[in-house]
């Protein structure tokens, strides 16, 4: 009965819990390409899967939007100033262009 429990619920192995094993960095150290077919097959399995193309939607919308709410708030923060009012005309005229 204990076997079978072990079979559904295996403990975790010793290596796991405590993050000492070396093999991935042997691979690294002692293979001098093997970096960058690991890196050309990530892109390779981000380009091609769906999941990569709902990432890269994703990111680059998320991107976007913090992009322009960091636009907006420098400019509130430019026009609340009376030195900055220029350069905040001068920004506004940059995000529109």
């Amino acid at each position: 009965m204990n076997s079978a429990l072990r079979c559904l619920n295996p403990p975790p192995p010793k290596h796991f819990a405590n993050n000492k094993t070396s093999q991935p960095q042997v691979l690294f150290a002692d293979f001098p390409g093997f970096n960058s077919f690991m890196v050309t097959l990530a892109n390779n399995l981000l380009r091609d899967s769906l999941y990569g193309m709902f990432f890269r939607v994703v990111l680059g919308a998320v991107l976007s939007t913090t992009d322009a709410l960091t636009d907006i708030y420098v400019i509130a923060t430019y026009y609340s100033s009376s030195e900055l009012t220029a350069q905040a005309n001068m920004l506004l005229a940059m995000v529109f262009m």
